[in-house]
């Protein structure tokens, strides 16, 4: 008996070897173990239960002769038993099959169409070759191309022959996620084995990693991740030469608190790659007749460069040759009320689960909010933040500058998880904008709670229809006539935005009477002569604009209005302060900025506004101040202690209350002393500083300044005067000296009613009229937009030997500069110019030039002497030149003939100019007729500004 308990540890001991092998075999490839294998462990647990039930039964034998008579028979025959058993489980032949083991299987996608789909798939292949790469994230919007890209880069990396990673595998996260879901999706897919009957978290993590890490070098994608989490906690382990993580999601935050080393942004595709998707995705079988395709391309158009909506939308329309069901399809699109089925189904739902899993209602209630604004709109960063502030939203006891900062946190946040766009105007002023489609999911949303009635701009309205259950209105840019005695039962109506309407003349002053949960009133840019006596019974309200009200003349008494924070009457014809005034004890901000007509305020209104932190005045036009109160010459500037006006006698503080992240100063009505301003500024705003006459002349060195305005100072004369060519120096704060052009970081250039302005840059000393040098290299060499207006004293934009330094320049604005004759001077010397192959001509290059206005400039003879190359050119605006006899152009030869630039959209002539452009004179015979398609005649003032 003894033997045969021998022989049974030995055969234990066999078992949890081979078990312990199979483990770690198939836990670090997927081999299959053999079915004899699993016959031997299964004949094994038999033959152990069987001794010891035989154990069981010896101990309850009661005599010797009994156990001898009884079980040495089954003794014997067991042990021998058991010797095959040890001899079947040496498995000379190995445990396992033999099988091809595969990397995975491709899956099914669509194809990718597009410049940038190509070149980000690239970009992440090569990241992918470099050891310091262990994760890259790709974001972007709902429906914009993520999971397609990650798709293709599957694929690829499955079947490539020469791929170094051994493994490739992909996981989708649900959006209900779990770090224990994770873990059992992750188990499955790399383990094929299931870690259910595991709870302790550590150990199947510690699981996982084991199984990474003997896996080598592996790639891990994880798609439609929507929440950050600690990698280390599911068990994803990243090194060099392990696994290496690729990660779709809708939030940038996702990225970064991940800390992936490379994120990828996926955006909407241009127009040109819209149309391509969408003819793709309609199929090739079927030809389009011109009437069907006219259609087809303003469908396309509509879905904004949305793939997602592309594809919806092109497949629906598969195979349907009737226009009439194309126009129906045009039709529900660009109706707001109703909408188009597909989309409404299949894009609008997922689209939607990025504001549904915002989960906090101040973000949700800020994306909304931006649909209030029209199509396509760039929305001001800062007056969006002052209706945020007005409506609620942001936290009236906070600072001003605690305001503004929670404002600005807020939009990042959306723009961080893809709900709102980044964008910024030609001054760096920051924007926001709403894609198409997200916009139009925003405004199915507010047809249910909270309701919002949007008729902004061009939008299609069979009628306003004002329920009692709306929260909201926006007729921005919307014309319409209110007829007399309306007064729409709003109740819950708490905003109304009314702005540039100037064809609203006249408000009834029964309009208001039912709207006394008004808070937010915006009627800026309107025609209206006088506001209706109703508005004295919306005492919930907290903020009333009426800039730009040119006709404005009346307001009444506004001392009802106690909940008022924000009052703006900037730019309106009122001839005294509104009554009542001083009784608006929460006013937080005023402007009465470009007043028309000059202002009495009463002595000592200022300090009963106890509440005021942003006071904005033109001081020309306030009369009645006291002497503690007077602001004759003043400053304004952004300090560490928020924003504020600084008396002449504290300039000299500046540089220590200056704040280093904006680095901005805006002067206007001093008697400016150069040394007094910081020398790092960034942006600089000057305004009616009469003893102003160079901005730069070697000693005020302004080497960060990026953006500069100046407006009405009549000492201007030069923006540069130089002395020499020399190269500057300039002392850094470590005390080394460092080469220094002139504005070499100046991005932004805007120059307004400079009445003795002669010339951008002056050379030599006072009376000194030797041969111009040229200029050191790297001045104005960051230089991108320049806009100049009404300084009629110039006669030349451009100096000989400035045009060399501007290859950076992406737009040139001349408007009503009434003695220039000249764009570019002839050059002389040669500078910033080359000479053409095929004639004596001469070519200036401005290589990045997209935008090109030339407005009321009415003795311009010439653009310049040769002709100008600028291939990269969008928009070209030309109105009232009507001396400009040549456009000299240089077009894009093809085959020795011209062709438009390849970015070319618009050139926009005055109406009244339709004879002066027929009659101009081209340098190639052709040039006019590859342009004209591109021509639009205007007679809208406002189409000047592109």
């Amino acid at each position: 008996m003894q033997t045969l308990r021998t022989k049974g540890e030995r055969l234990k001991c066999r078992v949890e070897d081979i078990i312990s092998e199979l483990k770690d075999a198939e836990f670090r490839s997927r081999k299959k173990r053999k079915r004899e294998v699993e016959n031997w462990l299964e004949n094994v647990e038999k033959k152990i239960n069987e001794l010891q039930n035989l154990e069981q039964d010896v101990e309850q034998s009661d005599t010797l002769s009994g156990l001898l008579y009884g079980h040495g028979k089954r003794v014997e025959n067991m042990i021998k038993e058991m010797d095959e058993l040890v001899e079947q489980g040496k498995f000379l032949g190995g445990l396992f099959l033999d099988v091809h083991e595969s990397k995975g299987e491709p899956f099914l996608t669509t194809k990718l169409i597009g410049e940038a789909f190509q070149n980000n798939l690239q970009k992440i292949l090569e990241f992918l070759k470099k050891d310091d790469f262990l994760s890259i994230g790709i974001y972007g919007m709902g429906g914009v191309g993520k999971t397609t890209l990650a798709t293709h880069i599957h694929n690829l990396l499955l079947e490539e022959s020469n791929n170094i990673f051994h493994n490739v595998y992909w996981v989708t996260v649900s959006h209900d996620f779990s770090i224990h879901k994770l873990q059992d999706m992750i188990a499955k897919t790399v383990l094929k084995r299931d870690l259910t009957n595991k709870h302790d978290k550590r150990q199947r993590a510690a699981e996982l990693s084991r199984a990474l890490v003997q896996r080598g070098k592996c790639i891990l994608i994880l798609d439609d991740v929507w929440n950050h989490f600690c990698l280390e906690e599911v068990g994803i382990c990243l090194k060099v030469n392990g696994c290496k993580l690729i990660l779709t999601t809708r939030s940038i935050d996702v990225c970064r608190r991940m800390a992936c080393y490379e994120t990828i942004m996926m955006e909407s595709l241009p127009e040109k790659e819209t149309w391509d998707l969408f003819k793709d995705t309609l199929g090739h079988r079927l030809a389009l007749s011109l009437d069907i395709e006219k259609v087809a391309l303003s469908i396309a158009k509509r879905c904004a460069g949305l793939p997602l909506g592309i594809i919806t939308m092109a497949g629906s329309m598969r195979g349907v040759k009737d226009i009439h069901e194309w126009r129906n399809v045009l039709e529900e699109l660009e109706n707001p009320t109703t909408g188009q089925r597909d989309m409404q189904d299949e894009v609008f739902p997922l689209l939607k689960l990025s504001y549904d899993r915002l989960k906090d209602a101040k973000l949700q209630h800020c994306f909304l909010y931006c649909a209030l604004y029209p199509e396509d709109e760039n929305i001001n960063r800062q007056e969006l933040i002052t209706f945020f502030i007005v409506e609620g939203i942001i936290d009236r006891k906070k600072s001003m500058q605690a305001k503004l900062d929670m404002g600005h946190t807020l939009l990042n946040k959306l723009e961080n998880a893809c709900l709102l766009e980044s964008c910024r105007d030609r001054f760096g002023e920051r924007y926001v904008k709403m894609h198409d489609l997200m916009r139009e999911m925003a405004l199915k949303i507010t047809k249910v709670s909270p309701r919002f009635m949007v008729a902004a701009g061009h939008e299609k309205q069979d009628g306003l229809e004002w329920m009692e259950d709306l929260e909201k209105v926006s007729l921005m840019r919307w014309i319409i006539k209110i007829p007399e005695g309306m007064s729409p039962r709003c109740p819950k109506l708490s905003t109304l935005l009314w702005s540039h309407n100037h064809n609203l003349m006249e408000i009834p002053h029964t309009f208001f009477v039912h709207m006394r949960a008004l808070r937010v009133l915006d009627l800026s840019s309107t025609g209206i002569c006088e506001l209706p006596n109703s508005i004295l019974n919306l005492e919930n309200l907290t903020g009333l604009f009426l800039e730009n009200c040119y006709q404005l003349e009346y307001v009444p008494p506004l001392g009802n209005l106690r909940a008022l924070q924000v009052l703006n009457l900037s730019q309106t014809s009122i001839k005294e302060v509104p009554q009542g005034m001083e009784m608006l004890v929460n006013l937080n901000c005023l402007y009465m900025k470009s007043m028309r007509n000059v202002i009495v305020l009463p002595t000592g209104i200022l300090p009963r506004l106890s509440s005021l932190q942003v006071l904005r005045l033109d001081i020309a036009k306030i009369v009645g101040l006291s002497r503690c109160e007077i602001m004759a010459e003043y400053v304004w500037c952004y300090s560490d202690k928020g924003q504020g006006w600084y008396r002449p006698d504290k300039v000299q503080a500046w540089p220590s209350v200056f704040i280093k992240k904006d680095k901005r100063v805006e002067i206007s009505k001093f008697r400016l002393m150069g040394h007094l301003l910081p020398h790092d500024i960034q942006s600089l705003c000057l305004s009616r500083c009469h003893n102003v006459h160079i901005l730069y002349n070697g000693s005020l060195l302004f080497k960060d300044l990026k953006v500069c305005e100046i407006s009405d100072c009549d000492g201007i004369k030069y923006i540069v005067w130089l002395f020499s060519s020399n190269e500057i120096e300039v002392e850094e704060d470590s005390g080394e000296k460092s080469p220094c052009a002139p504005l070499q970081s100046l991005e932004i250039l805007k120059l307004n009613s400079l009445s003795n302005l002669s010339a951008l840059i002056k050379w030599g000393r006072q009376g000194d009229e030797r041969v111009m040098t040229p200029l050191p290299a790297g001045t104005f060499f960051n230089l991108k937009d320049l806009e100049i207006e009404n300084c009629h004293k110039i006669k030349q934009l451009f100096q000989p030997g400035l045009l060399q330094h501007l290859e950076n320049l992406e737009k040139i604005c001349a408007r009503s500069c009434y003695r220039m004759e000249e764009i570019t001077a002839e050059d002389d010397e040669g500078m910033g110019a080359c000479s053409s192959n095929n004639s004596n001509a001469t070519i200036f290059s401005l290589p990045k030039l997209k935008t090109f206005e030339l407005i009321d400039i009415p003795l311009l003879k010439s653009i310049c002497k040769g002709v100008m190359a600028c291939y990269s050119i969008e928009r070209i605006t030309l109105f009232n030149c009507r001396q400009l006899k040549r456009v000299q152009f240089s077009l894009p030869l093809i085959n020795g003939q011209p062709s438009p630039p390849h970015a070319l959209q618009l050139i926009l002539i005055d109406k009244d100019g339709q004879g002066w452009w027929e009659s101009l004179e081209w340098d190639h015979p052709n040039d006019k007729n590859v342009l004209q398609p591109f021509v639009n005649y205007s007679n809208n003032s406002n189409e000047r500004w592109l």
